[in-house]
């Protein structure tokens, strides 16, 4: 009998960088989401990274970070910030030790205060990669959840991309977003039985169709416009470039493009913005409260992604929850969640053509909110959370018996 089961309720001790806090309430909001979900039915600890960067580098977020506090409790979760030392865009193949060597004594203590059953790391790397360091030392299994990026884009790197794929050999098991990234974790030589599909989940009681005409006078969006809602990173694998360049094809004056986010891309696309002449009809929010995100999909006639890759897209499952059309790109799990013409269209990466033809189509047509939004009605969180539980709990599925794909958890 394993000591959670003695206990009752196993403990996870979460391991990530990405996670809200007092500087930057929105950042890592879907890993919060997924740890929250899960302390329904595990209890849980949290230790949440933060860079360290020498006074004479620090600026922007990085200055943010310095008003961290060490120990926190978000939201009823008990969360530990501890620092961990970083030169930004310097030999990231070596963050992974960086990160493990900064907060080696913090997770020890952690460690012993809490009395962890598993490790569960957010994103592979540095975060997973330190997490199997950490499992050796307190002789504690560890899984590691991919949340997209990390398999798409930071694998690429040859010494990061072995650092990543060693990592993820080296675990009791794999989480992905999606079942094209469960292929691609398999083609680099994992065993099956340990890499299951564990999707976000969204909030229907936020996210639920509502009123268009409200929410724009709340927004103070012309009643009139048609409006095309981005949620999303402003980066590079985004395509918001491409988004940009459809914009300008669409030659329809009463076409309003919002884009819900921020990024390092921000000066380039408003810039773009201006050449391609319509700054007119793009318009950059920034960053929102993630309480307001609802409202800005209400206020929309049609949702867009048009990202490079994808993992398993929240912002996808946040408009269709919220009955609004996707048009997107056809990759990752986005194809797995707009499945049927009837909830939007999907269009290859990287054509703005393409793009801009779908987001015409989309504008003028009739969509049925209320089907929309039932596509993803049982991709609750907290389906989510007692499938993780469930499986950080459990043995690898051949033994349970268990496929490991969302749909054998929740429906």
């Amino acid at each position: 009998m394993s000591t959670a089961d003695r206990r009752g309720r196993q403990r996870v001790l979460v391991l990530t960088g990405i996670f809200p806090n007092r500087s930057n309430p929105t950042w890592g909001i879907h890993v919060f989401q997924n740890v929250r979900a899960l302390a329904a039915h595990a209890d849980v600890r949290v230790v949440a990274t933060v860079p360290w960067v020498p006074g004479v580098l620090a600026r922007g977020r990085y200055r943010a970070y310095t008003h961290v506090p060490h120990d926190d409790v978000w939201e009823g979760i008990h969360v530990t910030y501890p620092r961990f030392v970083l030169v930004p865009k310097v030999a990231r193949f070596l963050h992974g030790y960086e990160y493990f060597l900064s907060i080696r004594r913090s997770v020890a203590r952690v460690a012993r205060e809490f009395r962890p059953d598993v490790i569960l790391a957010y994103f592979a790397y540095p975060y997973g990669f330190a997490a199997v360091r950490f499992g050796r030392m307190f002789r504690l299994p560890v899984v590691i959840s991919c949340r997209g990026s990390d398999i798409n884009h930071m694998s690429q790197p040859r010494l990061q991309g072995r650092m990543i794929v060693s990592s993820l050999r080296a675990c009791r098991r794999v989480f992905v977003m999606s079942e094209e990234m469960r292929t691609r974790v398999l083609n680099w030589g994992l065993d099956p039985a340990r890499v299951d599909v564990v999707s976000n989940g969204v909030d229907a009681s936020r996210f639920r169709p509502a009123d268009r005409a409200q929410a724009r006078a709340e927004l103070r969006i012309a009643p009139d416009a048609r409006v095309v809602v981005c949620v999303s990173r402003l980066s590079h694998e985004k395509g918001i470039d491409v988004l940009i360049d459809a914009m300008a094809q669409i030659d329809d004056p009463s076409v309003r493009l919002y884009l819900i986010g921020d990024g390092a891309e921000r000066s380039a696309l408003a810039a773009r913005a201006v050449s391609a002449r319509v700054s007119g009809r793009v318009v950059f929010p920034l960053t929102r409260p993630h309480d307001e995100i609802p409202r800005w999909l209400a206020a929309a006639d049609v949702a867009v992604l048009p990202s490079h890759a994808e993992g398993m897209p929240n912002a996808v499952l946040e408009a269709l929850s919220c009955g609004r059309p996707m048009v997107a790109t056809a990759v990752g799990g986005t194809r797995e969640l707009v499945h049927d013409a009837a909830l939007g269209t999907l269009v290859p990466p990287g054509d703005a053509g393409s793009l801009a033809t779908a987001l015409r189509a989309a504008l003028a047509r009739t969509w049925d909110e209320q089907a929309i939004a039932a596509s993803v009605a049982e991709r609750t969180w907290d389906a989510v959370g007692n499938r993780t539980a469930r499986l950080l709990a459990s043995p690898v599925a051949r033994e349970m018996g268990e496929h490991n794909s969302w749909t054998a958890g929740t429906r």
